[in-house]
C-alpha cells in the first residue's frame, strides 16, 4: 500500500497531528465543525503513510465555480465571511487555512499523490485545489515542481520570552506609545478578560461601529455564537473600559498546548485625542499573557498601513503565508519534471 491522500480521518486523530506539528486553533477539528455549521462543505484531507500514519493535513472546503467546475480551497479564517453558502462570490477574496506537513515527509511524492487524488473527480471535474502554507520547504518543493503560488498575507507573532513586556516598553515602544499607555492609565482604564454574555454583546456593538467606520464587514452575531459554541472556554473577550464606557474590545483564543494567545477581531471607541486606546489594550494583553503562562501573542495579519504600524510596535516576528495552486491534471507536474531533468543533465 502506497502513501495516499484521503478524507477518512477521526477528529481525535486529526487534532493529535495538528497539535504535534504546532498547528493553531483555526486548523483544529473544532474550527472545522464551526465552519460546517456556518454552511461550508468540509473536505478535510490527510496524507497517510503506507502504515497509516498521518504525514500531512490540509483543511479544505469544496467550492463550486460555475455550473461544471469546482475546487478545493481553505475555508475563511475570518468571521466576517461567515455564511459561505449565502455569498459564494466572497470566496475568491478570503484567506485559506494553512496546511501542515510533518518533518521528513517526501514532498515530491505528496504532490504527485495529491494530483492523483484530485484526478479522480469527474462530473463535475475538480478544476484545482488551493492550499496554503508558511512552511518554506513545502513552498520551495511545490514551486520547484511548477505549481503556481503567491504570498497571501503575513501575520505577526511576539515571543514574550525573547521580547518581554519590559523590553517592549523600554526598546520597542517610542515615547508616544508609552505616553498613550500612561494617558489611559490616568483615566482609570481597567482591563480584564471575560466569558460573560453581556461582555460579548458589548464587544460586538463596539466592533460593529469600528468596522463600519473602516468600510469592513463586522463579524456576525450568529457566527460569534458558533465560535463560542465550538471554541468553548478557549474563546474570551479582552475588554478595556473607562468608568461608564467600553473603549476597546478584542476577541482572543487561548491555545494552552502551545502557550499562544491568538488575537482576533477588534472594536474600539473613536475618541478625539492623539493617543490610541488600542496600544494601551494590546500592551495589557501582552502583560496578561506573560503573567498567565503564555509565551506567544499572535497579532494576526494587517489589512491597512495603520494596523501594520500598530502591530510592528510589539516587535513580532513576521510570518508569510503562501497559496499554492494544485491543478487536477498531471501535465504541469510532468512538464516541470521533464524540464528539470533536461536542465540538470
Amino acid at each position: 500500500m502506497f502513501s495516499r491522500w484521503t478524507s477518512e480521518v477521526a477528529p481525535e486523530e486529526w487534532d493529535r497531528f495538528i497539535e504535534a506539528n504546532w498547528g493553531t486553533p483555526f486548523q483544529s477539528w473544532a474550527w472545522r465543525s464551526l465552519m460546517a455549521d456556518s454552511g461550508a462543505n468540509p473536505e478535510y484531507l490527510v496524507y497517510r503513510s503506507s502504515g497509516g500514519d498521518i504525514l500531512a493535513a490540509c483543511p479544505e472546503f469544496r467550492v463550486r465555480r460555475g455550473r461544471y467546475n469546482q475546487r478545493l480551497m481553505g475555508a475563511p479564517i475570518s468571521g466576517r465571511f461567515a455564511g459561505i453558502g449565502e455569498e459564494p462570490e466572497l470566496l475568491s477574496t478570503v484567506l485559506p487555512i494553512p496546511s501542515l506537513f510533518a518533518e521528513g515527509v517526501d514532498l515530491t511524492q505528496a504532490a504527485r499523490a495529491l494530483q492523483e487524488y484530485l484526478g479522480r473527480f469527474r462530473l463535475p471535474p475538480m478544476s484545482s485545489m488551493e492550499l496554503m502554507t508558511s512552511q518554506r520547504r513545502v513552498l520551495e518543493s511545490f514551486g520547484g515542481l511548477g505549481f503556481k503560488h503567491w504570498m497571501a498575507y503575513s501575520y505577526y507573532v511576539t515571543d514574550l520570552a525573547k521580547t518581554p513586556t519590559k523590553k517592549i516598553w523600554e526598546e520597542s515602544f517610542h515615547k508616544h506609545d508609552r505616553q498613550a499607555v500612561k494617558y489611559y492609565d490616568r483615566l482609570e482604564t481597567s482591563f480584564h478578560l471575560s466569558s460573560a454574555d453581556s461582555d460579548f454583546s458589548e464587544f460586538l456593538r463596539l466592533h460593529e461601529q469600528a468596522t463600519f467606520r473602516k468600510g469592513y464587514r463586522p463579524i456576525r452575531e450568529s457566527f460569534l455564537s458558533l465560535m463560542r459554541k465550538h471554541m468553548g472556554k478557549s474563546l474570551l473577550v479582552a475588554l478595556s473600559a473607562q468608568p461608564g464606557q467600553l473603549i476597546v474590545g478584542q476577541l482572543v483564543i487561548l491555545d494552552k498546548a502551545h502557550q499562544t494567545l491568538h488575537m482576533r477581531e477588534t472594536g474600539y471607541l473613536r475618541q478625539k485625542n492623539i493617543h490610541s486606546p488600542v496600544v494601551h489594550s494590546w500592551f495589557n494583553v501582552c502583560e496578561w499573557a506573560e503573567k498567565n503562562g503564555f509565551r506567544y501573542v499572535n497579532f494576526g495579519g494587517a489589512r491597512s498601513d495603520e494596523a501594520h504600524r500598530l502591530k510592528r510596535k510589539f516587535d513580532g516576528e513576521i510570518t508569510d503565508n503562501h497559496v499554492i495552486v494544485v491543478p487536477n491534471t498531471s501535465k504541469v507536474y510532468s512538464y516541470a519534471r521533464a524540464m528539470r531533468g533536461l536542465l540538470t543533465r
